[in-house]
């Protein structure tokens, strides 16, 4: 497990964890704050996880066409350039309720992208460990996800409270 490879994995995904954490505590902020609807806000997690279910199912057909190494980086990559695109979006429209609209769409396509990324990235390791360490490298693996995940929420919600939701994203 000290292979600089898998050192490189786990430390990527869990800065693009993070970031897509963050970026949708804050958007979740920026959907309240134009809509005063907490139903709104409550559906950004719903479309994301819907998003993720149904690029998941692609997954094994995508990975079976392209190098596990070249579908993690086009979904880095395109997930990126559709979160720029959401930015540029928010601040052309301005806080108005097609804007609500367009944020659900970006958020459903960064997602769609994201559903190729973890089946990758997991599929990944048994490439980068030795066979007698890839239980240890999937539970190291899974205990940060987990720890994001956890921590994540809470410290998404404090930078929100200090710095804007739209702060946050960018």
């Amino acid at each position: 497990m000290k292979r600089n490879s898998f050192r490189y994995l786990w430390i990527g995904q869990a800065l693009a964890n993070s970031g897509d954490l963050f970026y949708i505590v804050g958007l979740m902020a920026i959907i309240h704050g134009i809509t005063g609807s907490a139903m709104l806000m409550a559906m950004i997690p719903f479309v994301t996880t819907m998003a993720r279910f149904i690029s998941g199912s692609f997954a094994p057909v995508l990975m079976d066409k392209y190098s596990l190494k070249s579908l993690l980086a086009s979904s880095q990559i395109g997930k990126t350039a559709v979160l720029f695109l959401l930015l540029v979006t928010y601040y052309v429209l301005g806080e108005q309720e097609v804007t609500v609209y367009a944020i659900f769409g970006f958020v459903f396509l960064i997602s769609f992208l994201d559903g190729w990324a973890v089946p990758a990235s997991h599929a990944m390791l048994p490439r980068l460990v030795d066979a007698g360490e890839l239980t240890k490298a999937n539970s190291f693996v899974a205990l940060v996800d987990q720890l994001i995940q956890l921590g994540g929420w809470a410290v998404g919600g404090l930078l929100v409270v200090a710095m804007g939701g739209s702060n946050v994203i960018w």
